[in-house]
């Protein structure tokens, strides 16, 4: 397994239920990474601070995880298995709102004819940034939704090659074009 780091943010307690640091209370960072197995498919794993780990999805299609900033949830990209193909990579994707646990919480399904990726959960962990892109056309778009996937507002048009990432404020995002 080749395990890549995604992001080491939020926290769980030691009783590992998940929250946010107060006073006195002991937090352990919450880090969630992507496994790749089974030629460039991928699972989530969270890893504990002993470094083991906990596989989190099952379904060999979930990469790209982004954590809120509490560890109380995650957005991740999911690829359905008959979106795989062994030449081209996975030709789909939406973006799903996790529990910890790895249960779907949300899925935001993409418009028909394009994908979404990327997810980049902005620094108060109310909503996420994605990349929308085109399956025709090399048209791409970076696309703000609350957590629950309601009020989506395209912020940006143009040929995207990376995740959103957000300046600690929340106010501004930055993307490879």
């Amino acid at each position: 397994v080749l395990v890549l780091v995604a992001g080491l943010v939020g926290c769980h307690h030691e009783d590992d239920s998940v929250g946010t640091a107060r006073g006195t209370d002991r937090c352990q960072p919450l880090a969630v990474v992507a496994g790749e197995h089974a030629s460039d498919r991928y699972d989530l794993f969270r890893v504990h601070s002993n470094g083991h780990l906990t596989r989190l999805t099952r379904d060999l299609g979930t990469y790209d995880p982004s954590v809120a900033p509490d560890g109380s949830w995650l957005a991740a990209t999911r690829s359905e298995p008959d979106e795989w193909s062994d030449a081209g990579g996975y030709d789909g994707g939406r973006v799903v709102v996790l529990r910890p646990d790895g249960s779907v919480e949300t899925t935001i399904e993409p418009r028909t004819g394009w994908m979404d990726h990327s997810p980049s959960i902005d620094p108060t962990g109310h909503r996420i940034a994605f990349l929308r892109q085109s399956k025709l056309s090399a048209g791409a778009e970076v696309v703000l939704v609350d957590r629950d996937g309601g009020h989506p507002r395209v912020v940006a048009e143009g040929g995207f090659l990376g995740r959103p990432a957000w300046s600690p404020d929340g106010t501004t995002l930055a993307v490879l074009r």
